[in-house]
């Protein structure tokens, strides 16, 4: 086990909080050996599930990358573009709970305008039931008087001879 951490450029033994160990190669460093930063080195222990590959294996991984992917992969990203990026994304995410928001309140609007609608209709289904009763009402009053002043002048109109 020793052996596995010995480091590949001084052979001295590395501490795991000092270690850089490619996850490809097997090989083992201190950091300070490398190219990276301190502060890089710490963001780097602070993160789970990241895989370290040392120059070797970069280069070898080049080779197989098409185009200019290469290019785009080595651009290393400060923690001025992380944060300009997650501030980008935080304003996005108010905008949208902001347009949520609207959007809720036009569904509630809707909702209100809905049942005022039902209301309406409910109130002019009536009228118009009033109206359709008040002019059978009307017909059927004209043909009683109609059918009355018939009867009446029959009756007089016969007794008359």
């Amino acid at each position: 086990m020793a052996s596995k951490n010995k480091c590949t450029a001084c052979a001295g033994t590395v501490p795991m909080k000092e270690m850089l160990h490619c996850k490809f190669c097997e090989l083992v460093i201190h950091w300070i050996h490398s190219s990276i930063s301190e502060q890089t080195m710490k963001d780097i222990q602070q993160c789970t599930g990241l895989i370290w590959c040392c120059n070797g294996c970069v280069g070898q991984m080049e080779a197989f990358k098409p185009g200019n992917l290469g290019e785009k992969f080595n651009k290393t990203l400060d923690n001025d573009d992380l944060n300009l990026a997650m501030k980008n994304l935080e304003s996005k995410i108010t905008m949208l709970q902001d347009e949520l928001k609207n959007i809720k309140n036009i569904q509630d609007c809707n909702n209100v305008i809905s049942g005022q609608i039902k209301e309406i209709k409910t109130i002019l289904d009536k009228k118009i039931t009033e109206d359709i009763l008040d002019k059978k009402i009307n017909s059927l009053q004209d043909g009683l008087r109609k059918s009355y002043s018939f009867r009446c002048c029959e009756r007089c109109c016969w007794e008359e001879s």
